[in-house]
């Protein structure tokens, strides 16, 4: 399934039973939001607006109530939805439901309808469950991700499919999702590049901005890289003194939160060595996460742009005074932020002003592209 930009998304009963893209994007983030509702990993008013659930035809269905005495097993809804399933094997070669696209996805909606018209959790479970054999990558990775935490399932069974993902040329949210769910189950791969920043004395430079970067899960993220970064020289033309020395600050981007933690007391450590406490900064995912866990060891800071930040509040809340003003920019219901199970909103007591794009579900690198920047004219907020 190519990436698309959805700026009117579809409602979960126009998408039902389709196989448009912009049908499946609704769908998956269907599959994503199940595990949070059913498990109650949030509340609504943390995790979405209630008018992008309104879009969606998802409210009624997300503030229902999802307890359930039921003791869910991955297999048993399977054998029900398909008797004589033959997916449970140690090889798995990519195969999805046993027949054609068209039928899958009207049987899928059919799973799906039910569920949010009935609100019962079972009939939520059968359509994640449904979703993990869907043949487009987008919507069986979202699906896995909730199964993983709505039902017992063998590392083996998920390896196994977590290979058909890595061994694929896929869109960028899907990519991107099967790296964390990789990540979150069997750590980083023997050769992840671990980074230390130099955190040599410095005398305080003139400079009043800096870059933060979220998550390595594979490569460099070149985007803030001093010269070379694409956003670092957009940035630069607005903000001549924007950090550029070659101790710039770097993390190892892991995607656990020891490795934020660590990344944290790197940061305030950083920023006190070059008596930079009060610069302006802007961070991408977790990386704002790290800077707001580094005003707990005394970093402060003056604006923070934060770029598709999953807050997850009660572990990263800065100290309070630590940041004047935070500018969130996202995209609607984010689908990278909902399966780090994040809020996408700042709480209004943080006083955060944000600019949300008119982008649905996918783009959460893209807030960090300068074709983004110009798009939408986000120089604005560097002054």
């Amino acid at each position: 399934m190519l990436e698309v930009s959805v700026e009117v998304p579809k409602s979960i009963t126009e998408a039902s039973g389709s196989t448009t893209n912009e049908a499946l994007m609704t769908v998956a983030a269907f599959m994503l939001s199940a595990g949070v509702r059913i498990l109650k990993l949030a509340s609504p008013e943390q995790l979405l607006q209630d008018e992008e659930l309104d879009l969606l035809g998802l409210r009624d269905w997300w503030n229902a109530d999802s307890s359930t005495n039921v003791q869910p097993d991955f297999a048993e809804i399977k054998k029900e939805i398909w008797p004589g399933d033959k997916f449970e094997g140690d090889r798995f070669d990519g195969s999805t439901f046993p027949g054609d696209r068209e039928t899958y996805y009207k049987m899928l909606g059919d799973v799906v309808t039910d569920a949010i018209k009935i609100g019962s959790p079972l009939g939520t479970l059968r359509a994640v469950v449904m979703g993990t054999q869907s043949p487009d990558d987008l919507v069986r990775i979202c699906s896995l991700i909730s199964a993983t935490q709505l039902f017992k399932i063998s590392p083996q069974y998920l390896l196994n499919r977590l290979r058909w993902f890595v061994s694929r040329e896929l869109n960028p949210t899907a990519k991107i999702l099967a790296d964390m769910l990789m990540f979150r189950w069997f750590g980083p791969p023997d050769h992840f590049t671990r980074i230390t920043p130099s955190i040599e004395p410095r005398a305080r430079t003139t400079s009043g901005l800096m870059l933060i970067h979220g998550t390595n899960l594979w490569t460099r993220p070149d985007w803030s890289i001093p010269v070379s970064g694409p956003l670092f020289n957009y940035v630069q033309k607005v903000r001549p003194d924007l950090y550029g020395s070659d101790d710039y600050f770097r993390w190892e981007g892991g995607y656990t939160n020891y490795a934020r933690e660590v990344a944290s007391q790197n940061l305030s450590d950083w920023v006190g060595r070059r008596c930079l406490n009060g610069i302006d900064a802007i961070t991408h995912s977790h990386g704002g996460n790290v800077l707001m866990a580094s005003t707990k060891s005394g970093a402060s800071f003056s604006k923070v742009i934060f770029l598709s930040c999953p807050i997850h509040w009660s572990r990263y809340q800065p100290a309070p005074l630590s940041i004047e003003k935070i500018v969130s920019i996202r995209v609607k219901f984010d689908l990278v932020i909902l399966a780090d199970r994040g809020s996408h909103r700042f709480p209004k007591a943080s006083g955060a002003s944000e600019e949300i794009l008119p982008i649905w579900f996918v783009g959460h690198n893209s807030t960090y592209e300068p074709d983004t920047w110009r798009k939408y004219s986000l120089d604005r907020v560097l002054i």
